[in-house]
């Protein structure tokens, strides 16, 4: 059994405020350089200053407001930060406020690149792209965060069920994680009634998904989860059935 320490852990909490502070130092100067010394780059800059901003916003969220902790091996995380600590935000959507700032970063470095390469491309007359297809790109990007958004919400335990679904699957644990301010845990094998987050439009994935976990084991399975591979393929089968006749 895997010893998880469920003490704050602060070392990491100290190494998140310290490349915090410095990542934040480093990007302010970056910005002063930007508004005050490189005023020739012209209308480049201010894309320039605008992930300037995005990585400082990004810096913030990630070390200071959310200060994400995994509990591993467990697919679970806690949260240290302003958000968790001073307004009661769930970890959940901590771990999410995360992962949106690091895709709005990757973004404003990839429009930097963009925009620097089609400034080179109308000069020297090669690989101009289309005008229409920046806007499409750009309507990408907006919409694109809230596929893995979705997806982690449909992996979340309700936040009630929470610790019954850690008695059900790792009860020595459960003493630990009762004590935790603030947590969340997600499943890699996605029991249906647990992570519904609404009326079950189709009752019937209930009864295929208990009907597959009664069935019995298969040589070499993972005793210590409960799960066979043999278990986990039918459950895989009926949640994609399921989701063909929600789209049907």
């Amino acid at each position: 059994m895997y010893k998880i320490d469920f003490t704050e852990p602060h070392w990491l909490i100290y190494t998140y405020h310290t490349i915090g502070g410095v990542s934040l130092c480093i990007n302010l100067f970056g910005i002063y350089l930007l508004t005050f010394e490189l005023k020739e780059l012209g209308a480049f800059r201010y894309y320039l200053m605008l992930f300037q901003v995005v990585c400082s916003l990004a810096d913030i969220t990630i070390t200071t407001l959310s200060s994400i902790v995994p509990l591993y091996p467990l697919f679970a995380i806690s949260s240290y930060g302003i958000l968790a600590l001073w307004l009661d935000v769930s970890a959940h959507y901590c771990l999410i406020n995360v992962g949106v700032w690091a895709y709005l970063e990757m973004e404003s470095l990839l429009l930097c690149f963009f925009k620097k390469h089609q400034t080179i491309a109308v000069i020297i007359d090669v690989h101009v792209i289309p005008k229409f297809i920046p806007y499409f790109c750009y309507l990408m990007a907006i919409v694109f965060p809230a596929i893995p958004c979705v997806g982690l919400d449909f992996l979340t335990v309700q936040e009630e069920k929470q610790l019954e679904y850690i008695n059900m699957t790792s009860p020595e644990y459960y003493t630990k994680f009762a004590s935790l301010p603030n947590f969340s845990i997600f499943s890699s094998h996605r029991p249906v009634g647990i992570f519904q987050h609404g009326p079950c439009p189709h009752d019937g994935s209930i009864e295929i998904s208990n009907l597959c976990c009664k069935l019995p084991e298969a040589p070499g399975s993972n005793s210590k989860s409960g799960y066979s591979d043999v278990r986990l393929s039918y459950m895989l089968g009926a949640n994609i059935v399921f989701c063909s006749r929600l789209g049907s």
